[in-house]
């Protein structure tokens, strides 16, 4: 009887953690990374595959949000996370993105609570006050528009890092291992943060995102969505779910997305939670990204400054893409 408890308890620890392989068949990696260091030194990400940082800017300056008015005094009050940088020197073991080898090799993204005065980009529109004489008006085909870039150094009041892959994807069957920070006990929290796993690019009058997961920290709410949107064709639309595992506290997952030319479909440890069928081969090639940042606006809620806990941190331990044959 123990014998056959065990198995059941084996079978379903199995199960719970078990994602859909790839039909070898039918698949072949296309890319990956397992996060064992390539070089002698063995925090170093692979900066060939990954860039630090978006492209075309290194932080975050999330708007105002979540306003609430006190009953009695009628004064408004809103939270904001602050300003987040996404740091750049970031090979060293203290830093927010590294590579643990003391095990089977994980990747380390880490939010720490820390002043950080650093050179920052902002792209104006030419006529506009800061865009002064000094700075050359250009032609910018993401934004259709005429922009100046403007820098400014600013204090930032916390860093985070981020994967940013170089190459871009369309079609294919994506998976992530991971493991997310535990919700700590009250008062403590993790408020203040989201992790991240998405495609997106913007082209022009063209803007694309899929999101294979957005976790809200404070209570690990895991939320699916597809953004599709085409000027020209006056199209707009978004895909959501909304989806509240259980056991992400502190324990290994597998999350997949399986994108084909009729269909997105969603996985979470071999679950189907949800299929978005609308418009998935129209939507334009887009890197990957991984991250721990400030909340997306549909999380908006901000740093608690006396109970957020730092620093906050996402394991990764692979990331794979697979194509048709």
């Amino acid at each position: 009887m123990k014998q056959f408890v065990f198995f059941l308890i084996l079978f379903f620890s199995i199960h719970a953690t078990a994602q859909l392989i790839p039909d070898t068949s039918k698949w072949e990696l296309s890319f990956s990374d397992e996060f064992d260091s390539v070089y002698s030194y063995p925090y170093i990400i692979d900066t060939v595959k990954w860039s630090r940082y978006f492209p075309f800017s290194q932080s975050s300056i999330p708007p105002t949000c979540n306003c609430k008015t006190d009953a009695n005094t009628h004064v408004v009050t809103c939270d904001t996370l602050g300003k987040t940088y996404f740091t750049q020197w970031n090979d060293l073991p203290g830093s927010n993105l590294r590579i643990d080898t003391s095990g089977t090799g994980t990747l380390k993204i880490i939010a720490r609570k820390q002043d950080f005065s650093a050179i920052t980009s902002s792209y104006l529109k030419c006529g506009s006050p800061d865009c002064d004489v000094n700075r050359k008006c250009y032609w910018n085909a993401r934004t259709r528009d005429s922009i100046c870039t403007n820098h400014d150094t600013v204090l930032f009041n916390y860093t985070t890092a981020m994967l940013y892959s170089r190459q871009k994807f369309k079609y294919g069957y994506f998976e992530l291992k991971y493991k997310i920070p535990e919700i700590p006990i009250p008062p403590a929290t993790n408020s203040g943060f989201t992790i991240d796993w998405w495609l997106w690019h913007r082209d022009g009058s063209e803007s694309n995102e899929i999101d294979m997961f957005e976790i809200r920290a404070k209570d690990n709410l895991y939320t699916t969505n597809v953004h599709y949107k085409r000027d020209d064709a006056g199209t707009d639309l978004a895909g959501k779910t909304y989806y509240h595992p259980e056991k992400l506290d502190g324990n290994w997952h597998i999350s997949g997305l399986e994108w084909g030319p009729d269909r997105i479909d969603f996985y979470l440890d071999g679950e189907k939670i949800h299929s978005y069928p609308y418009h998935p081969e129209s939507m334009i090639p887009m890197p990957m990204i991984i991250d721990l940042v400030p909340n997306a606006l549909n999380f908006c809620n901000g740093v608690d400054a006396l109970h957020t806990v730092f620093p906050l941190e996402l394991d990764v331990d692979y990331v794979r893409v697979y194509k048709l044959k």
